[in-house]
């Protein structure tokens, strides 16, 4: 179920505060206390998130899409979503409004949200200002510690600089999971035919922010199976093509895949993207690269 913040539902539930924009450990352990009260009070567990980038980072670009991010909240058990208009006046809400709307419009049991959370117009609410508000409304709020990676907070800063760096493998050691890219197959050149080793490709939505640009081992799951796949993220100097995009060869698969939606996960990099002289010098790369993915995605 996924409900606008001013909507009213009557549902008992238990609410995850954050933006979630993208989500590591540290969510995942703030997910998992919410589950475990929620379990506890007979309730809903619940997320509070936005509907797209907040423009809180650069480019207002998001690690995930609100789809994705669904998908990642369900996965964890939480079906529930409570999605925020990304408008001035939602922004211009003072922190005090901003709980009393919630506790109006939703049945809150309680809230579960890391030590950092600010809220409300300036980020003036914090983790003291909402347990303050919740003691007159007689609502449990609960306060989950900060997780550490190689001695940092976890954040979604860290996050997006592994994307923007291509670091597959400490991505996947923050996140809990590949990272991954959702699309719609399209129709590419039609150069991966013509010299045997057929892609589909997908291009990023507006908001995703771009993994940076290589040669990847991936996994791709259209649905009716996993297939193992090597995946050019970027751009393609060989066909004189610079439109970023994500065009992966799926082994041992036969099939029509245009026009359906595919998941990208990334397991890691095999290499930076390079211009070959002729299309035997590319298919020859290709070869090797299909090698050591094999090795790396059997392992």
């Amino acid at each position: 179920m996924i409900l606008d913040f001013n909507e009213k539902c009557d549902k008992k539930i238990v609410v995850a505060l954050g933006y979630f924009e993208t989500f590591h450990k540290g969510h995942a352990e703030i997910f998992k206390k919410t589950l475990e009260v929620a379990k506890k009070t007979e309730s809903i567990p619940a997320v509070f998130t936005f509907e797209k980038s907040i423009g809180k980072y650069d480019n207002k670009t998001e690690v995930f899409t609100f789809p994705e991010r669904v998908s990642i909240y369900r996965s964890y058990g939480i079906d529930f979503i409570i999605k925020a208009p990304v408008i001035k006046e939602f922004f211009e809400m003072d922190a005090c409004t901003f709980i009393e709307t919630f506790l109006k419009n939703f049945n809150i049991q309680a809230f579960v949200a890391g030590e950092d959370y600010t809220y409300g117009k300036g980020k003036a609410g914090n983790i003291e200002t909402l347990s303050l508000h919740l003691l007159a409304s007689k609502k449990k709020f609960y306060i989950e510690p900060l997780v550490l990676f190689n001695g940092e907070k976890l954040s979604s800063q860290k996050v997006r600089e592994y994307v923007k760096e291509g670091n597959i493998k400490s991505l996947k050691e923050i996140l809990g999971f590949p990272y991954f890219i959702t699309g719609k197959v399209i129709r590419g050149r039609g150069d991966g035919n013509i010299i045997k080793y057929p892609t589909a490709n997908i291009d990023l939505v507006e908001d995703k922010l771009p993994l940076k640009e290589g040669v990847y081992a991936t996994k791709i799951d259209c649905g009716d199976g996993i297939y193992n796949a090597i995946t050019n993220v970027g751009t393609h100097p060989t066909f004189s093509d610079f439109h970023y995009n994500i065009e992966s060869h799926l082994l041992n698969f036969k099939g029509d895949l245009y026009g359906k939606d595919i998941k990208v996960s990334f397991i890691e990099k095999l290499r930076d993207i390079k211009k070959f002289d002729d299309k035997s010098g590319l298919i020859n790369q290709l070869s090797k690269d299909i090698e050591k993915a094999v090795k790396i995605l059997n392992d």
